[in-house]
């Protein structure tokens, strides 16, 4: 049986097809657009390794295999192992993330549509955070031994449970004030990191393994991933001139949904079935608590709003709108999002003296990641409507302008 991909006009009462084209696939199972809308993607099932690329007209461009030999092709020397789990288009159109059943993501570019580089997730290996991984994924382990390597560190964030007072880290360069109703919060790890997978039952269908989500950030800047064998760690890589892992967080409850804002040049907000939200950006890292909500509201998806100044939280029965306090955004621009310039980084009092200061951290990210209504501080810029709307039939309307001088650590319902 062949695969062919259909192309309609869209813009036809009738829904014309404009072409036909056979597919080079085996068992073609998605399709996906790049976001410009000059390409298509067209995957096959996890019993097969390859992806197709054509132009928007349907033309043939190349095929790639993350497999390596093409299993039609040379039968005898091809890797048997499952396939593709997932595919992502960078925002530019650019770069295709293809996440693969064996733990890897590939970056393709769009100029020869090959692999730029594999990004690898190391298990059960110690990630030392002052080293990072080499260029093509492996763990190193002596600076030494590794100097044709340039290092990179990575910043490595532990969820903690604490019983009563929290100092909630954001990061490596500051704090934000305690909350003693958190419960959670991070530290981050100045020791080499092990992630422990967690090994798939093969008489299941579907085994829980592989690259399960590979997310661009909105100027295509990031790009978190997480293996569902390891779904209680987020790895988020630096894409650039040199592409690195940048930073591991890790939880004790497997992550279930993570988005970037789209208004944001990178906030990654994600959830792990508690009544929290966890929120990233290349300055820190903090659990979020929402008000009013308990235990009973266990946070299974979300997704921002195009404004990015909500969030939509659904658990399994209900769902609830929140909005970020306009002086909460005050807050956290001084103590999250701005860059400081007095503050430390814990990991370096371990560095070599003699390290050169092009090795060491620095910060490029810079307030610019609120959304603008957040950033400006100007009361007339919060959303039109601050209203709540749950599967639950509760629903409540708030002032436009928010209360003065209330500095809280958590997200307004």
């Amino acid at each position: 049986m062949k695969d062919y991909l259909h192309i309609y006009d869209s813009n036809d009462p009738r829904w014309c097809r404009v072409t036909t084209t056979q597919v080079p696939t085996r068992d073609a199972e998605g399709v996906e657009w790049s976001p410009d809308g000059r390409y298509i993607a067209v995957y096959d099932s996890c019993l097969y390794d390859k992806v197709a690329i054509f132009n928007g007209d349907g033309t043939y461009l190349r095929a790639f295999g993350i497999n390596g030999t093409s299993r039609s092709e040379d039968k005898e020397n091809a890797d048997f192992s499952l396939g593709i789990r997932c595919i992502q288009w960078a925002p530019s159109g650019q770069l295709l993330a293809i996440g693969g059943y064996d733990g890897r993501c590939h970056l393709l570019n769009h100029a020869t549509w090959t692999s730029v580089v594999v990004l690898t997730h190391p298990l059960n290996r110690p990630i030392d955070p002052l080293l990072g991984l080499g260029p093509t994924g492996e763990v190193l382990e002596n600076r030494i031994e590794n100097r044709a390597s340039k290092t990179h560190k990575v910043a490595i964030y532990l969820e903690t449970h604490c019983p009563h007072t929290i100092k909630s880290h954001c990061g490596p360069y500051g704090d934000v004030a305690s909350d003693e109703d958190l419960g959670q919060s991070y530290t981050v790890s100045n020791t080499p990191y092990t992630v422990v997978p967690v090994k798939p039952d093969p008489k299941k269908p579907n085994p829980k393994m592989g690259v399960g989500l590979c997310l661009f950030s909105p100027t295509g800047r990031y790009l978190v991933t997480r293996l569902e064998n390891a779904a209680h760690v987020l790895w988020i890589w630096s894409i650039g001139v040199r592409i690195a892992l940048v930073a591991i967080l890790s939880h004790s409850s497997p992550v279930l949904s993570a988005a970037w804002d789209p208004q944001s040049t990178a906030r990654l907000a994600f959830c792990t079935s508690t009544g929290r939200v966890f929120v990233w950006t290349p300055l820190g890292c903090l659990a979020t608590v929402i008000e009013k909500l308990n235990s009973k509201f266990p946070v299974k998806a979300l997704s921002w709003s195009e404004t990015g100044d909500a969030l939509l939280l659904h658990s399994s029965r209900s769902f609830c709108v929140c909005y970020l306090d306009k002086d909460l955004a005050a807050a956290a621009s001084r103590n999250t999002w701005s860059v400081p310039i007095t503050v430390r980084h814990p990991l370096e009092d371990k560095v070599d003296p003699q390290t050169p200061l092009r090795d060491r951290l620095s910060l490029v990210e810079s307030d610019l990641d609120l959304p603008s209504w957040a950033s400006s501080g100007r009361p007339n810029q919060t959303p039109a409507t601050n209203s709540v709307t749950s599967g639950s039939a509760n629903s409540s309307r708030r002032p436009n302008v928010f209360p003065q001088n209330q500095e809280r650590s958590q997200w307004e319902k």
